[in-house]
């Protein structure tokens, strides 16, 4: 049986710590840009697409809405299906 041996610069505390420091650095810089890659349509679009949808009737806004989340709620199983990547 092998037995695995922690050496002396696992047990230093102050690489500990810059380990850890450094791992909690590179989390926090990837959730960062994964908020700002999905708010990033919303900044880009909301302003422009609010002003335009406000001056119009609000029902037939809504139904185009719904039907077109729909569409796209319906097609992550069909491109599955047909292995589309």
């Amino acid at each position: 049986m092998m037995r695995i041996r922690l050496t002396d610069l696992w047990r230093h505390t102050d690489f500990m710590k810059l380990w850890v420091g450094g791992t909690v650095s590179s989390i926090g810089s990837q959730i960062t840009f994964l908020a700002a890659a999905v708010s990033a349509p919303a900044l880009m679009f909301g302003l422009g697409t609010g002003v335009w949808v406000g001056r119009m009737k609000r029902r037939p806004v809504m139904i185009v809405a719904d039907y077109g989340r729909a569409i796209l709620i319906c097609a992550v199983p069909v491109a599955a299906l047909f292995s589309v990547a």
